[in-house]
């Protein structure tokens, strides 16, 4: 929205999405920012998205090329532009064992929720 004029925008200077900002800098960049203009007031853990599930029967070959793939959707402007996402592994990152940890607080979630989650994949 920034970008096409609809809002006037304070974001860091390395217009970096999804890195991780201390409190300290979040409030530096919120109390530079003019009135009336959209600013960062918090971080979030990372929020899990909607995963790309590929049948664990077929070829392990054909998986990673599947997830290669995805992961490269994020260096091309074009098809970013096209499909309006990009996937990540954050898993390195997070210090995960596994991506599919990514989801234990959603998991977490639908447990509180007492929600039956193979009862609601049908």
């Amino acid at each position: 929205m920034q970008r096409e004029g609809q809002i006037e925008f304070c974001g860091f200077e390395d217009e970096l999405t999804g890195k991780q900002r201390t409190a300290e800098e979040i409030k530096a960049l919120y109390d530079a920012c003019p009135e009336g203009n959209i600013v960062m007031i918090g971080y979030s853990d990372l929020i899990p998205n909607t995963p790309f599930a590929v049948n664990s029967e077929l070829p392990d070959s054909f998986k990673m090329a599947v997830r290669e793939a995805l992961l490269k959707v994020k260096d091309d402007p074009e098809l970013v532009t096209a499909f309006g996402q990009w996937y990540v592994d954050p898993t390195e990152e997070l210090g995960l064992e596994s991506l599919d940890q990514n989801f234990n607080s959603l998991r977490d979630i639908a447990q509180l929720l007492e929600l039956d989650l193979q009862e609601l994949g049908g």
